[in-house]
């Protein structure tokens, strides 16, 4: 027996197992799971003899066992304020500024939680609290880049990268619950501060030197990638009661457990990108074991998708999502921080790599593209639309079951709604921020904020 535990181990560290050039980038030289074999497995001389002969069968079952025990890195963490997590195997972590999310991962928040995720292709995911979203896979090839991304629950911005100019809002900029940035480069550069008068309290919402600021700066990182050539993002995006997919998507969605779902595709000028070429060849797909029907979401409407996944209809009271929409609608310091997240990661995901440099230089395979004659995009795409089907067809009927067997007992599963516990906290912070405004005419005492500049530095982001 010691023989052949010997010439076992010699097998399994042979040299084609230390070639480099042939390992993903961070890959181990074995593949073994010794977390979970045994003693007993180990030492098992049948099963081994078994394992060979299917590996006699598979010249190369040790590239396809590599490749479906990797998982590659999706993203990083621009920023979190409260209590952000990412679920990973069966423990979880709390996430900060630059954590790393792979596939396989799910990220959510508490109750005061928000999140935003820069993906290495230059995508940004916004997280509202009692948020959860998986990120399932990304795929890369030559021509495109595809992602496959669950929406459990709470509220999302997807937001795919265009590479047209900004038109500059004068407003003050929203979402400002992050400032400052722990992207300290994409923080104002420099501060003008006007003199407001305090019986002119409509000079606030007049133009602010500070946003205005920002957006050339955007547009000027903007203008020195313009040679660069971005590949398209294609985002297999699944709700528990439908599906989106589509071509470089722009997106918020609500999904409510127990209950509808909503979303809107947002239009270029709702990103102030007039130019900018979002949500096309979008497609919504149903739930229902059989139901193979497919339509095409209107843009710049909410949609509401009903619980049982059969059918969608644009929602009449679109302004109850109006304030958590606000939060987003002038970011151009996020936005900044998008182009500071690229300077520092790069736009690798982007460049004609071979399969070869982009698996020893980066952890990615090469996926062949939609355009091949043999795509394995396409099949995966193909795939996915008659799994997660059916997957979230039974899972919303097992949901269905358990409520009436609660509702027999004389109980009730509570359905998540909409309300201000997706926007308050930022709305709260929004309301209270104020671009270095120095008030000339009043009789209050002034504040720590208005005299004490390092205060303020100190104070604004918790």
């Amino acid at each position: 027996m010691r023989l052949f535990i010997l010439l076992f181990f010699f097998v399994m560290s042979s040299p084609s197992w230390a070639d480099a050039a042939g390992r993903f980038r961070g890959e181990k030289i074995s593949i073994i799971d010794w977390e979970n074999t045994t003693t007993t497995q180990w030492t098992d001389f049948s099963q081994w003899k078994r394992e060979l002969e299917v590996k006699k069968m598979i010249p190369d079952w040790e590239h396809n066992l590599r490749e479906i025990g990797r998982t590659e890195p999706v993203a990083r963490v621009m920023d979190c304020s409260g209590d952000c997590r990412v679920y990973r195997g069966l423990g979880f972590s709390r996430v900060q500024y630059l954590s790393t999310v792979y596939e396989g991962d799910e990220i959510s928040t508490n109750d005061n939680g928000y999140l935003w995720l820069y993906l290495f292709d230059g995508t940004m995911v916004r997280l509202s609290p009692q948020t959860s979203v998986s990120i399932q896979e990304v795929n890369v090839s030559p021509e495109e880049i595809f992602y496959f991304v669950r929406l459990n629950t709470g509220n999302v911005l997807w937001l795919s990268r265009s590479q047209s100019q900004f038109t500059p809002n004068p407003l003050k900029e929203t979402d400002v619950l992050y400032f400052p940035m722990k992207m300290y480069e994409a923080n104002n550069a420099e501060e003008i501060v006007p003199q407001i008068d305090e019986e002119n309290l409509f000079a606030l919402i007049e133009e602010k030197s500070v946003s205005m600021l920002q957006y050339e700066r955007l547009n000027k990182k903007m203008e020195e990638r313009k040679e660069v050539k971005f590949k398209p993002v294609y985002t297999f995006l699944v709700l528990p009661n439908g599906t989106l997919f589509g071509k470089n998507l722009a997106v918020e969605a609500v999904v409510l457990t127990g209950s509808e779902s909503f979303f809107k595709l947002r239009t270029p000028e709702q990103l102030s990108q007039k130019e900018a070429k979002i949500n096309e060849d979008v497609s919504l797909y149903y739930r229902g074991f059989e139901n193979r029907q497919v339509t095409t979401p209107p843009v710049g409407k909410w949609c509401q998708i009903d619980a049982k996944g059969r059918s969608f209809q644009e929602f009449p009271a679109e302004s109850i999502f109006a304030m958590g929409e606000f939060v987003t609608s002038n970011i151009p310091t996020i936005y900044l921080t998008r182009e500071f997240m690229m300077d520092r990661y790069g736009t690798f995901l982007h460049q004609d790599l071979s399969k070869e440099a982009l698996a020893t230089d980066y952890g990615y395979r090469l996926w062949t593209p939609f355009s091949a004659e043999k795509s394995e995009l396409k099949q995966r795409v193909a795939f996915l639309q008659e799994f997660t089907r059916r997957i979230e067809t039974t899972n919303l009927l097992s949901a269905e079951k358990l409520s009436k067997r609660l509702e027999d007992r004389g109980e009730k599963l509570s359905a998540l709604e909409y309300g201000p516990r997706f926007f308050e906290k930022a709305m709260n912070r929004y309301h209270i921020y104020k671009e270095s405004i120095q008030l000339v005419n009043t009789d209050r005492e002034p504040l720590n904020s208005e005299k004490k500049p390092f205060w303020k530095i100190i104070n604004v982001y918790k």
